[in-house]
Parts: C-alpha cells; structure tokens; sequence
C-alpha cells in the first residue's frame, strides 16, 4: 500500500510538472503569435534577431505609455 501511494504521488507531482511546461509552451506559442503579427513576418521566419528587436520596441513601449506594451513586466 504504501508503495501504491508513492508511485500515485510522484505521478500527480509528473502531472503537475508537465501542465507547467505545457502552459509555458503555449505561452510562448501564444507570444510568437503576437510577435509574428506585430512584425509583419510568418513564425518560421522569426529569428533570435527579430525577436530580440521586438522585446527592445516593447520596452521602449513600456517606458513612454505602459498600457501600449505587449508585456507588462
């Protein structure tokens, strides 16, 4: 019994742990989007350059009028 309990535990804590990565990875998905649009460019041709250059422009954003930023943070 105790066993059992083990095992069913370290499952939920697996569970838990893959419904975090899955919800990162559709947040990112869901930012691509964003960026994608925002851009003018398909996802597969954003690269690390284009993607570094949007968050710049959404500081900038940030900075001058808060609510006009993509992210808030």
């Amino acid at each position: 019994m105790y066993v059992h309990m083990y095992t069913l535990a370290i499952m939920m804590a697996q569970k838990h742990k893959l419904k975090h990565v899955l919800i990162s990875q559709v947040s990112s998905l869901n930012l691509l989007r964003v960026i994608s649009k925002q851009e003018g460019k398909p996802i597969e041709e954003l690269n690390a350059g284009i993607i570094c250059d949007w968050f710049q422009k959404d500081k900038e954003k940030r900075e001058k009028d808060f609510d006009s930023a993509t992210l808030k943070w």
